[in-house]
């Protein structure tokens, strides 16, 4: 929770995590992300549950990978204003000296991911979502400069499937 913490500069909340040993399975329930949304809107990310299956590469080397990752009902919530300002928080950890002026925040690979009943919620425009597919690879950078913070994203996700609002689902690769 403090290294999540650290890296969105939310609150994060976790009502129960189930570790286990023997399948290399990890179950969180109720895990929430707050950015800098007010108390009465949504969070800036909530997922019911979510469940991860790990995998152990290289064990004297301690390298894991994650096998799979399941989510179920999560939500993402973004809030852009008028003026440029949003409900994303900026990371907690200060910038040192000397270090660069875009940093990786964090790099998420997954060899599977299942989201069911999830949900995107931009502004006041809700888009329910579902999808499914192999090798999801997610790594985002945060600037600053002059105080203005900013966010940069590379996004790689292969045969996976679709389902927004009351579109067909469709199967496609992406990389953005």
């Amino acid at each position: 929770i403090d290294q999540i913490r650290n890296l969105t500069g939310g609150t994060v909340e976790l009502q129960g995590m189930r570790i286990n040993p023997v399948s290399l399975q990890v179950t969180m329930q109720n895990f929430t992300v707050h950015g800098r949304e007010t108390a009465a809107s949504p969070p800036l990310f909530h997922a019911d549950r979510m469940e991860a299956a790990l995998s152990i590469d290289n064990f004297w080397g301690r390298k894991i990978s994650l096998r799979n990752l399941d989510l179920t009902r999560p939500s993402v919530h973004i809030r852009i204003e008028n003026d440029g300002s949003s409900n994303v928080p900026a990371p907690r950890a200060p910038a040192r000296p000397g270090t660069p002026l875009r940093q990786r925040i964090f790099s998420f690979v997954t060899r599977r991911l299942h989201i069911v009943e999830g949900e995107l919620l931009v502004n006041d425009m809700r888009t329910p979502l579902t999808a499914s597919g192999d090798r999801f690879d997610l790594a985002v950078d945060y600037a600053e400069s002059g105080g203005i913070a900013s966010y940069a994203g590379d996004l790689h996700w292969q045969q996976f499937e679709l389902a927004m609002r009351d579109y067909v689902p469709f199967r496609s690769d992406v990389s953005m």
